[in-house]
């Protein structure tokens, strides 16, 4: 068996590099912005702006030459001007002000920054300038300023680099329905350069301020061009928009058709792509459920023992992966992205070992005795529970590395998560895994004649009680990969195993035992049917525990009923194992 150890270890790191090299979805952070000389005319607006004799009207000029002007520089200034107590005029200079420090006489000083570049301002002698309180004078954007500013902010947001941050910008200044995001919301979808998708949230947000009725003078054919066009962009965001204008009373009957048209259209598409994504999140779900399910299935179909303690032993491997988060010290704000490269063989090796000693110390000593057997690792997995509780608490996270983090549109509004993309990949990893295991190596042939028949296998020199031990070790070990697959999607809780021991036998039951295809088969079946079922009995019961909980009954149902007609699962055992 250590040779087996050995060869799941570096296949698991193997798997892991080239999921987290290769899917990694990245933070999409905006590239750095221009330290170059900032341009008289920023430098000017600038000056209007914060000027003390400047009236509203130069201010409100101010900004729009400021947006004119179009340095993204600008975007931090006009925050911390709108914000308060952070720049500050300096001797006839505006200067940013991080924190004040107070002396141990209670004076008060800052360390001065350049109010635009934010880097350190230098003196003569060539060190940072720090300045008294008193001789800082704070400037701020009035009450009345405030939002015109704020919108400052986001007009030049739309000019950003980076398609995320522009794209949330769009999306803001159309849902703000303000006729003075009109213009550059029009000329970010028309432009080339850019995304599909950041055209196509643009497009959106002019026909939403289209359709709002805030810009004055709007022909009605515009309206209903915007109307039809929100049909095209099926995006779910003009839905409330279309249904409010087509409530109104003097809507004339041709825009009210259109109305109902583009409405018909974006929920049919809507419900195309929520339907898409419960199917992958129920894949995803039940690609767990297969890690799980394998482990239970090998150790029934060779030992005959109903292991209750299997959902802990997931639970296990899913705090071995908070461990070693630790151990490499990833944070969200420190990460150390390839800790995960390692928590995977971990979480395998420390499910095994406390499957080999649940194993020497329970189970080996009941056998042919089944029911003393689920007793027996009941109280077990009890007992596991109380002890994660003692040692981390009820309820920790683990922060999945940045490769991971996030998702990508495959087609309009159709998102993948990177975390569930992986687990489907590495779920597929460990299937091939041990069915290259269990047909190639001389390992799963003594597993295999084994299960066939204990006393020949044993007539023939093969260590049975070896078999047994490292048998039932290797489906711990599978038990604590899913837990491991599990923290990029869920939380860690010391009685997390019990909410996925019933649904791994019943894809145990309904696929076959010992059989992996039925597993795998009866995994993504139960894991899209949980995903699919929830959509509907949460339109039947408000409460989201409700929905969840009638799921699961309605699928143990269907099972009961499944297992009336077939009742040795999708794929029966055939040969000697259709007679144990």
């Amino acid at each position: 068996m250590p040779g087996l150890n050995k060869h799941f270890f570096f296949s698991s790191v193997l798997l892991a590099l080239l999921s987290i090299w290769g899917c990694g979805g990245g933070d999409g952070g905006q590239a750095a912005l221009d330290t170059g000389p900032v341009g008289q005319d920023l430098q000017d607006a600038i000056s209007r702006l914060s000027s003390e004799d400047s009236d509203a009207d130069v201010r409100l000029a101010a900004l729009a030459d400021f947006v004119e002007a179009g340095d993204l520089r600008g975007i931090a200034f006009l925050k911390s001007f709108r914000e308060g107590q952070s720049i500050y005029r300096w001797k006839d200079r505006l200067v940013l002000v991080e924190k004040f420090d107070s002396d141990d006489e209670g004076n008060s000083s800052a360390r001065l920054f350049d109010h635009i570049l934010r880097t350190e301002l230098k003196g003569d002698d060539g060190k940072q300038v720090v300045a008294a309180k008193s001789e800082l004078k704070e400037v701020s954007a009035s009450r009345g300023l405030r939002r015109p500013v704020l919108a400052a902010e986001d007009t030049l947001k739309l000019g950003a680099r980076d398609e995320k941050t522009c794209q949330q910008a769009a999306q803001k200044c159309g849902n703000s329905r303000r006729a003075e995001f009109l213009l550059p919301l029009e000329a970010l979808g028309a432009d080339p350069t850019r995304s599909e998708k950041t055209r196509r949230v643009a497009r959106t947000g002019v026909c939403l301020i289209k359709i709002s009725g805030n810009v004055s003078g709007l022909p009605e054919q515009e309206v209903l061009d915007a109307v039809r066009e929100l049909g095209e962009l099926c995006s779910e965001a003009g839905v409330t928009a279309l249904k409010k204008l087509s409530s109104k009373e003097d809507i004339s009957p041709a825009l009210a058709a259109e109305c109902d048209s583009s409405i018909a259209s974006i929920d049919s598409y809507q419900s195309k792509v929520r339907n898409l994504s419960h199917v992958f999140n129920g894949i995803s779900a039940g690609s767990v459920l297969i890690l799980m399910a394998l482990g239970l299935s090998i150790i029934f179909g060779l030992m005959g023992v109903i292991n209750m303690a299997h959902g802990e032993l997931m639970m296990v491997g899913a705090y071995m992966t908070y461990v070693v988060m630790h151990l490499f010290g990833h944070t969200e704000s420190t990460p150390a992205n390839y800790y995960y490269i390692f928590a995977i063989p971990a979480a395998f090796l420390a499910a095994a070992f406390f499957g080999i000693l649940i194993e020497f110390f329970v189970v080996r000593h009941l056998y042919g005795r089944p029911l003393d057997t689920l007793l027996a690792t009941y109280a077990c997995g009890l007992a596991m529970i109380q002890g994660a509780r003692l040692i981390f608490g009820d309820n920790i996270g683990v922060n999945a590395p940045i490769q991971l983090v996030g998702s990508f549109e495959l087609f309009q509004d159709f998102n993948i998560a990177w975390a569930r993309l992986f687990i489907i990949f590495f779920c597929g990893f460990c299937v091939l895994l041990i069915y290259l295991l269990m047909g190639k190596t001389r390992m799963g042939l003594l597993i295999r004649a084994t299960t066939q028949n204990r006393a020949t296998a044993r007539s023939l020199g093969v260590n049975s009680r070896f078999i047994d031990s490292m048998t039932f070790a290797f489906g711990s070990g599978l038990a604590g990969l899913a837990g491991c697959a599990l923290t990029l999607i869920a939380g860690v809780t010391p009685d997390m195993g019990q909410n996925y021991i019933v649904d791994s036998f019943l894809v145990v039951v309904v696929g076959g035992v010992g059989e992996l295809a039925g597993v795998v088969a009866a995994g993504l079946g139960i894991g899209v049917l949980n995903k699919a079922f929830e959509p509907f009995l949460g339109w039947l019961f408000p409460e989201s525990t409700a929905s969840v909980t009638w799921g699961k009954v309605v699928i143990l149902v269907l099972v009961i009923a499944f297992i009336q007609w077939r009742p040795a699962g999708i794929f029966p055992p055939k040969g000697r194992l259709a007679d144990v």
